[in-house]
């Protein structure tokens, strides 16, 4: 840091002498006797100095200035804290029958212990700074909400106060007035001309004792040009390698630079007031619109190279160092269809389990380019995560996945693979359904834990189905923690999910567990499992999505070889002993995934074979252990559930596919082919090519041979095994 100081009015040479009054310690003023001096050594904090001079015709002279030092999140993220399962909503609005209040009595109603809300910037102007104040305190000290989220946004799709009058390829911006007007007056007060600063002023000054978390702009990535949100590198307008066009970002209407200003104009007046608070992205969707703020400033200027982003003195930190937490929006309904080659026709696999999954790799797809940019909690903070809109229709309409039953297991699913995946906060969209489900064909009316309200009155509203497996999990799971130690010690097959959870006062146990689903719009599936000799003493108590209206377990089960469906159930240990808490000896089931190879197309047949014991029942599943790092769509397995399988969406790489048997015991063993697809139709790889038959030394036990035009993949093989053996070719 710089410090220079003048004197006006005033000639002649003196004596000068800088100090610091106040401020953390072990800073270095480079030149204290000099008018003009550097400072070094700063850390984040408040600091004070004092300029004295001295002069031959005048008094000493004395002036002070205050000097604050943010902290960035490349330097510190505040923790976020471990509270169990608060299940969250956003709460909507319903019309002028249903007040704030009465909307959030009836989300605690259904369970929920935290919300996502707003004051858009226009309520600011028209109806003063605290008109959600005292709503805001009945969520908070009545109803007991916590970790709540607080989005920053205005209307997007009409003019509003304050909105910027700046035009981008001939439309108006619809970011605020003021962006790129300093942030801070001279005295250190916000500037109000800055109307994005004002907002962030007023909205934590006002309301901040009742948010953790500050969403900067709602879905800023929110556009209609999938192919170039949607593109891998290398193809035309990917995002990953080009700037979002202003046009196709419908919540900016500017040019991306702008929102990691919004990012940096947040990020300094909320954690000013509030160095706890949690600032976080505004529910994106594309990893390539993360990968765009990770590389760029804030600078809206084109450098000589003629692009915007680039680092100078005013603007010397990408969007990284503005943001603490990353929140993203999961729909995962537009992305469970393939193209299904056995029957020349579109294909889907849509349940319960391929929708939560789908939503995990979106995040597990974030976590990796943070790690890119070093946000991997070793040179830079890690980032906790947050869904903060999520859910599928009660109703399934055309070709998207939905139903009553499919969403009740997929509500159950997120709660376990959100704490299981380290996502911090989960928010349904929405608190209640806007349409009659009889005659709707809109699924976003359809996604609510209540039923219909714009036809009720309030305290007639009705639970849905996923609203009771909200409200039973909370009733079930209160005040329980996920335990990855114990979840790790049940040696869940694949073919099964679920977790373990602790209650860290008691120590008490509960499990949720289920059989994985794979079959199109049907939730049915069977696995058999056997608790580990800890937890198979005592008989269990089954307890299903609907016990906050039986208030009863669903039934009372043996721990061996327990019978589990695509309905998820959770479970208590009951007082009562278990009769079949001896283990019977059992031939484990070894089964054959096939034989490692190389094909030339984007399919290939799976064919399982099994070695058990005559007559035996055997239950099958097939999943993926290793796909190249370049993949784009997510293969589809069809027939997951039976011996033989077809997998589809292949690229050009590696695979790793898992073909896992089990019995009624719920024994199992689990074979992995490797496929090598070797196809030009394939996205390319950035691996180097090899010399034909070229052998490598992999970093685990074994070899592998590559066929000149595959990407190396250096991949754990089973033990039996070497994979990718060309015939003709032996060892």
């Amino acid at each position: 840091m710089r410090l220079e100081g003048k004197l006006k009015g005033i000639t002649g040479k003196g004596n000068y002498k800088w100090r610091k009054l106040s401020g953390p310690t072990n800073l270095k003023i480079i030149s204290p006797t000099q008018l003009t001096t550097n400072v070094s050594n700063l850390v984040p904090g408040e600091y004070a100095f004092e300029l004295t001079a001295t002069l031959p015709s005048h008094p000493v002279l004395k002036d002070t200035v205050s000097i604050v030092v943010f902290p960035t999140a490349n330097l510190k993220v505040p923790v976020a804290d471990d509270y169990p399962n608060l299940l969250g909503s956003n709460p909507g609005y319903y019309g002028p029958s249903w007040s704030d209040r009465q909307v959030y009595t009836m989300m605690a109603k259904a369970g929920c212990r935290s919300t996502r809300s707003t004051i858009p910037m226009f309520f600011f102007k028209y109806y003063g700074d605290s008109s959600r104040y005292s709503e805001f305190k009945y969520f908070y000290d009545t109803l007991g909400f916590r970790e709540n989220v607080y989005f920053l946004y205005n209307l997007s799709g009409t003019d509003y106060p304050d909105q910027s009058d700046e035009v981008f390829n001939g439309e108006r911006a619809v970011v605020p007035k003021g962006l790129y007007l300093p942030i801070w007056n001279n005295d250190g007060t916000v500037n109000l001309n800055n109307s994005f600063a004002n907002y962030c002023y007023k909205s934590v000054r006002v309301y901040g004792k009742f948010f953790r978390y500050y969403e900067i702009w709602n879905e800023p990535d929110f556009t209609g040009n999938w192919g170039a949100a949607g593109a891998l590198p290398g193809n035309a307008g990917n995002w990953w390698e080009n700037d979002p066009k202003g046009t196709d970002l419908y919540n900016l209407k500017a040019p991306g630079q702008y929102y990691i200003r919004m990012l940096r104009v947040a990020y300094e007046v909320i954690k000013r007031y509030d160095p706890d608070a949690i600032i976080t992205l505004g529910g994106i969707g594309f990893p390539s619109f993360l990968h765009f703020i990770l590389r760029n400033t804030d600078n809206p200027e084109m450098d000589k190279s003629g692009r915007k982003g680039s680092k100078t003195a005013a603007y010397p930190l990408t969007g990284g160092a503005y943001f603490e937490g990353l929140s993203f929006h999961s729909y995962p309904q537009f992305y469970l269809k393939f193209w299904d080659f056995t029957i020349g026709n579109m294909g889907y696999r849509r349940n319960s389990d391929e929708a939560i999954d789908h939503t995990i790799r979106d995040k597990q797809k974030f976590e990796k380019i943070l790690h890119q940019f070093g946000y991997d909690g070793k040179h830079h903070p890690a980032k906790p995560f947050i869904c903060t809109e999520i859910n599928i229709p009660r109703k399934q309409i055309q070709q998207d996945i939905g139903g009553i039953e499919i969403q009740k297991n997929f509500a159950w699913k997120t709660i376990a693979q959100a704490a299981k995946n380290n996502i911090k906060q989960v928010y349904w969209f929405v608190t209640a359904e806007t349409a009659d489900f009889a005659t709707s064909d809109d699924g976003y009316k359809l996604m609510g834990l209540f039923k219909n309200i714009l036809s009720t009155h309030p305290g007639r509203e009705q639970l849905t189905e996923e609203g009771m497996a909200n409200k039973s999990a909370q009733l079930l799971l209160q005040d329980f923690m996920y335990d990855s130690a114990i979840t790790r010690e049940l040696q869940l097959s694949p073919s099964m999910d679920g977790f373990a959870l602790r209650n860290r006062s008691t120590g008490e146990v509960r499990f949720m567990l289920w059989a994985k689903t794979g079959k199109d719009l049907n939730e049915s599936s069977e696995v058999f499992y056997s608790f580990p000799r800890k937890f198979a003493d005592r008989k269990l108590e089954a307890y299903k999505s609907d016990f906050c209206v039986t208030n009863k377990p669903a039934f009372v089960a043996e721990p061996i070889g327990l019978r589990l469906s695509g309905e998820p159930l959770i479970f208590f240990q009951s007082k009562e002993k278990s009769t079949t808490g001896t283990y019977r000896q059992t031939k484990r089931p070894m089964p054959s995934a096939g034989r490692d190879t190389v094909i030339h197309q984007q399919f290939v047949n799976l064919r399982g074979e099994v070695s058990a014991s005559p007559g035996e029942p055997i239950n099958y599943f097939w999943d993926i252990v290793s796909l190249p790092a370049a993949q784009g769509d997510y293969p589809s397995i069809k027939n997951k559930n039976l011996p033989n399988a077809v997998i589809m969406g292949l690229q050009k790489g590696i695979y790793g596919i898992r073909f896992t048997v089990s019995n009624q015991l719920g024994t199992f063993a689990s074979d992995t082919v490797w496929i090598g697809v070797d196809t030009s139709i394939s996205f390319q790889s950035n691996h180097s090519q090899l010399n034909p038959f070229h052998l490598l030394n992999a970093p685990v036990h074994g070899f592998i041979f590559v066929n000149e035009r595959i990407p190396i993949a250096f991949l754990l093989p089973s033990r039996e095994k070497l994979f990718l053996r060309k015939p003709g070719i032996s060892f």
